[in-house]
């Protein structure tokens, strides 16, 4: 993981999602994020998240409209995860500290 973060190549997976957020002010890369990181638990990402499932639903549905990609496909799921991981990790960190106050 060291490796990774010393390369400043940025993912190919998460730009779609941080321009899409850039550009319209969304909470896509969190959404995604938190859902992961909570093994795909729609009941628990949508409670950390202070929304309702089916407006996670619907966030899931525009993130694989967004990328061309679903997070039902396992390598797709681990592979932006684990760039989540090297890219994000301050700001995953930050977000499940909010969450937890």
């Amino acid at each position: 993981m060291e490796h990774k973060r010393s390369h400043t190549r940025k993912s190919p997976l998460l730009y779609p999602l941080k321009e899409h957020d850039r550009e319209h002010k969304s909470d896509f890369l969190k959404t995604v994020a938190v859902y992961l990181s909570l093994s795909s638990n729609l009941k628990e990402s949508a409670a950390f998240l202070h929304i309702h499932t089916n407006t996670l639903m619907y966030r899931l549905n525009r993130i694989a409209e967004i990328t061309g990609k679903s997070l039902k496909d396992t390598d797709y799921r681990t592979s932006i995860y684990l760039d989540i991981l090297t890219e994000e990790t301050g700001q995953l960190n930050q977000w499940f500290g909010e969450g937890r106050e």
